[in-house]
Protein backbone atom coordinates (compact mmCIF):
# COMPACT_ATOMS: atom_id res chain seq x y z
CA UNK A 1 0.00 0.00 0.00
CA UNK A 2 1.33 3.18 -0.74
CA UNK A 3 0.10 6.99 0.57
CA UNK A 4 -1.67 9.12 -2.29
CA UNK A 5 1.57 11.18 -3.52
CA UNK A 6 4.01 9.15 -2.12
CA UNK A 7 4.91 6.26 -4.38
CA UNK A 8 8.17 4.62 -3.81
CA UNK A 9 8.03 4.83 0.04
CA UNK A 10 9.09 1.97 2.06
CA UNK A 11 6.54 0.33 3.67
CA UNK A 12 6.51 -2.05 6.75
CA UNK A 13 3.87 -4.46 7.53
CA UNK A 14 5.54 -5.74 10.71
CA UNK A 15 6.80 -4.10 13.93
CA UNK A 16 8.25 -5.67 16.87
CA UNK A 17 10.01 -4.15 20.13
CA UNK A 18 11.54 -5.64 23.31
CA UNK A 19 12.71 -4.22 26.41
CA UNK A 20 16.62 -6.06 27.51
CA UNK A 21 18.91 -6.33 30.60
CA UNK A 22 22.65 -6.31 30.37
CA UNK A 23 23.27 -9.54 31.77
CA UNK A 24 27.03 -9.74 32.09
CA UNK A 25 29.82 -6.42 32.73
CA UNK A 26 32.43 -8.08 30.97
CA UNK A 27 31.04 -9.81 27.96
CA UNK A 28 28.55 -8.46 24.36
CA UNK A 29 25.70 -9.92 24.17
CA UNK A 30 23.36 -10.44 21.22
CA UNK A 31 20.38 -8.02 20.54
CA UNK A 32 19.31 -9.59 17.75
CA UNK A 33 20.53 -12.05 15.13
CA UNK A 34 20.18 -11.45 11.62
CA UNK A 35 16.80 -10.68 10.26
CA UNK A 36 15.17 -11.44 7.06
CA UNK A 37 14.46 -8.02 6.06
CA UNK A 38 14.38 -4.39 8.51
CA UNK A 39 13.06 -1.16 7.11
CA UNK A 40 13.64 0.33 10.92
CA UNK A 41 16.05 -0.35 13.88
CA UNK A 42 15.61 1.80 17.28
CA UNK A 43 17.96 1.30 20.26
CA UNK A 44 17.73 3.22 23.27
CA UNK A 45 19.18 3.10 26.60
CA UNK A 46 17.06 3.45 28.92
CA UNK A 47 19.09 3.69 31.97
CA UNK A 48 19.74 7.18 33.48
CA UNK A 49 23.70 6.37 34.83
CA UNK A 50 24.92 3.35 32.19
CA UNK A 51 27.18 3.75 28.77
CA UNK A 52 25.83 1.25 26.29
CA UNK A 53 28.11 0.17 23.30
CA UNK A 54 25.95 -1.35 20.14
CA UNK A 55 27.65 -2.78 17.64
CA UNK A 56 26.19 -3.84 14.42
CA UNK A 57 27.38 -6.24 11.60
CA UNK A 58 30.11 -8.43 11.51
CA UNK A 59 33.73 -8.85 12.57
CA UNK A 60 36.28 -6.24 10.92
CA UNK A 61 40.30 -6.85 9.49
CA UNK A 62 42.55 -5.08 7.51
CA UNK A 63 45.03 -6.58 4.93
CA UNK A 64 48.73 -5.89 4.09
CA UNK A 65 49.65 -6.46 0.74
CA UNK A 66 53.71 -6.69 -0.77
CA UNK A 67 54.58 -6.66 -4.16
CA UNK A 68 51.06 -6.81 -5.35
CA UNK A 69 49.90 -9.58 -3.18
CA UNK A 70 48.46 -10.16 0.08
CA UNK A 71 50.83 -11.32 2.92
CA UNK A 72 48.58 -11.21 6.06
CA UNK A 73 45.21 -10.09 7.01
CA UNK A 74 44.88 -8.21 10.75
CA UNK A 75 41.97 -9.04 13.06
CA UNK A 76 40.36 -5.80 14.40
CA UNK A 77 37.14 -7.67 15.95
CA UNK A 78 36.99 -10.94 15.98
CA UNK A 79 33.08 -10.71 16.78
CA UNK A 80 31.34 -13.49 19.06
CA UNK A 81 29.12 -15.85 19.03
CA UNK A 82 30.09 -17.57 15.45
CA UNK A 83 28.65 -21.05 14.74
CA UNK A 84 30.83 -21.37 11.04
CA UNK A 85 33.64 -19.65 9.95
CA UNK A 86 32.69 -16.58 8.21
CA UNK A 87 33.24 -15.86 4.54
CA UNK A 88 36.26 -13.53 3.75
CA UNK A 89 36.05 -11.73 0.30
CA UNK A 90 38.70 -8.99 -0.59
CA UNK A 91 37.71 -5.95 -2.46
CA UNK A 92 39.39 -2.91 -4.20
CA UNK A 93 42.73 -2.28 -4.86
CA UNK A 94 43.48 -2.58 -8.35
CA UNK A 95 46.12 -0.26 -10.15
CA UNK A 96 44.28 0.54 -12.92
CA UNK A 97 41.03 2.75 -11.27
CA UNK A 98 40.90 5.67 -12.91
CA UNK A 99 40.39 7.83 -9.56
CA UNK A 100 43.43 6.08 -7.79
CA UNK A 101 45.10 8.94 -5.61
CA UNK A 102 42.12 11.04 -5.46
CA UNK A 103 41.63 10.24 -1.79
CA UNK A 104 42.64 9.58 1.19
CA UNK A 105 42.18 5.78 1.08
CA UNK A 106 43.14 5.23 -2.33
CA UNK A 107 41.67 2.94 -4.33
CA UNK A 108 41.25 0.11 -2.03
CA UNK A 109 37.46 0.25 -0.78
CA UNK A 110 34.51 -1.46 -1.59
CA UNK A 111 33.20 -0.02 -5.20
CA UNK A 112 37.21 0.43 -6.32
CA UNK A 113 37.96 -2.31 -8.58
CA UNK A 114 39.72 -5.37 -7.46
CA UNK A 115 42.40 -7.19 -9.82
CA UNK A 116 41.41 -9.13 -12.34
CA UNK A 117 42.66 -10.83 -15.61
CA UNK A 118 41.39 -8.28 -17.60
CA UNK A 119 43.29 -6.80 -20.70
CA UNK A 120 44.56 -3.63 -18.45
CA UNK A 121 45.37 -5.64 -15.44
CA UNK A 122 46.92 -9.07 -17.25
CA UNK A 123 48.06 -11.25 -14.74
CA UNK A 124 46.21 -10.05 -11.74
CA UNK A 125 43.68 -12.02 -9.62
CA UNK A 126 41.88 -11.25 -5.84
CA UNK A 127 43.29 -12.95 -2.74
CA UNK A 128 41.42 -15.39 -1.16
CA UNK A 129 41.81 -16.41 2.27
CA UNK A 130 39.40 -18.30 5.06
CA UNK A 131 38.92 -17.47 9.34
CA UNK A 132 39.79 -19.56 12.14
CA UNK A 133 37.45 -19.83 14.90
CA UNK A 134 37.99 -20.40 18.81
CA UNK A 135 34.68 -20.14 20.85
CA UNK A 136 33.06 -18.54 18.24
CA UNK A 137 35.69 -15.70 17.59
CA UNK A 138 37.53 -14.71 14.99
CA UNK A 139 41.16 -15.67 16.28
CA UNK A 140 43.21 -15.58 13.09
CA UNK A 141 42.66 -15.25 8.87
CA UNK A 142 44.73 -17.71 6.82
CA UNK A 143 45.44 -16.16 2.64
CA UNK A 144 45.17 -19.49 0.97
CA UNK A 145 45.86 -17.35 -2.03
CA UNK A 146 47.84 -14.08 -2.24
CA UNK A 147 46.40 -12.61 -5.53
CA UNK A 148 48.15 -10.58 -8.07
CA UNK A 149 47.82 -6.97 -9.16
CA UNK A 150 47.54 -5.16 -5.73
CA UNK A 151 48.52 -1.37 -5.76
CA UNK A 152 46.69 -0.90 -2.47
CA UNK A 153 45.66 -3.24 0.44
CA UNK A 154 42.41 -4.17 -0.28
CA UNK A 155 38.89 -3.86 1.84
CA UNK A 156 38.41 -7.17 4.19
CA UNK A 157 34.82 -7.97 4.07
CA UNK A 158 33.62 -10.62 6.04
CA UNK A 159 30.40 -11.53 6.25
CA UNK A 160 28.56 -14.53 8.05
CA UNK A 161 28.00 -18.16 6.50
CA UNK A 162 24.53 -18.62 5.56
CA UNK A 163 23.51 -21.13 8.22
CA UNK A 164 24.50 -19.11 10.76
CA UNK A 165 22.85 -15.75 11.62
CA UNK A 166 24.14 -15.46 14.84
CA UNK A 167 28.29 -13.85 14.68
CA UNK A 168 28.34 -10.70 15.31
CA UNK A 169 30.78 -7.48 15.89
CA UNK A 170 31.34 -7.23 19.47
CA UNK A 171 31.50 -4.02 21.56
CA UNK A 172 33.85 -5.15 24.12
CA UNK A 173 36.36 -6.91 21.71
CA UNK A 174 39.63 -7.54 23.44
CA UNK A 175 38.73 -5.62 26.57
CA UNK A 176 38.52 -2.34 24.31
CA UNK A 177 35.10 -0.59 24.09
CA UNK A 178 33.89 -0.43 20.18
CA UNK A 179 30.48 0.46 18.37
CA UNK A 180 28.31 3.15 18.48
CA UNK A 181 28.30 4.91 22.23
CA UNK A 182 25.04 5.15 23.98
CA UNK A 183 24.72 7.58 26.55
CA UNK A 184 22.05 7.42 29.43
CA UNK A 185 19.28 8.06 27.78
CA UNK A 186 20.09 8.10 24.14
CA UNK A 187 18.92 6.51 21.38
CA UNK A 188 20.38 4.95 17.97
CA UNK A 189 18.29 4.57 14.85
CA UNK A 190 18.15 3.96 11.55
CA UNK A 191 15.75 4.19 9.04
CA UNK A 192 14.25 3.84 5.47
CA UNK A 193 16.67 3.48 2.25
CA UNK A 194 19.40 3.59 5.01
CA UNK A 195 18.76 0.41 6.90
CA UNK A 196 20.72 -2.60 7.30
CA UNK A 197 19.73 -5.95 7.33
CA UNK A 198 22.29 -6.78 9.82
CA UNK A 199 22.86 -8.76 13.66
CA UNK A 200 23.21 -6.02 16.99
CA UNK A 201 25.17 -6.19 19.82
CA UNK A 202 25.60 -4.64 23.10
CA UNK A 203 27.79 -4.22 25.77
CA UNK A 204 27.93 -2.14 29.36
CA UNK A 205 29.95 -2.40 32.20
CA UNK A 206 26.35 -1.68 34.16
CA UNK A 207 24.40 -5.17 34.97
CA UNK A 208 20.46 -4.61 35.32
CA UNK A 209 20.87 -1.61 33.03
CA UNK A 210 17.81 -1.95 30.68
CA UNK A 211 17.35 -0.75 26.96
CA UNK A 212 14.62 -1.45 24.44
CA UNK A 213 14.86 -2.45 20.97
CA UNK A 214 12.67 -1.85 18.11
CA UNK A 215 12.78 -2.77 14.61
CA UNK A 216 10.08 -3.00 11.84
CA UNK A 217 10.24 -5.75 8.56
Amino acid sequence: MYLIGARGQQVSDRRYRFFGTIASATASQLITPIPTSRAYLFFQNLSGTAIMYVGVGSALATATISGGSVTACTVINGGFGFTAPPIIEFLGGAAYCPLVGLGPSGAGMPGYAAPNNFPNNAGGRPAIAHTILTGGVITSIVVDDPGAGYAFAPYVDIRNADSDRYGCFDPFFGGMTQGFLIGPGQSYIENGTNQCVEQASVFSTTVGAQYKFAWAA
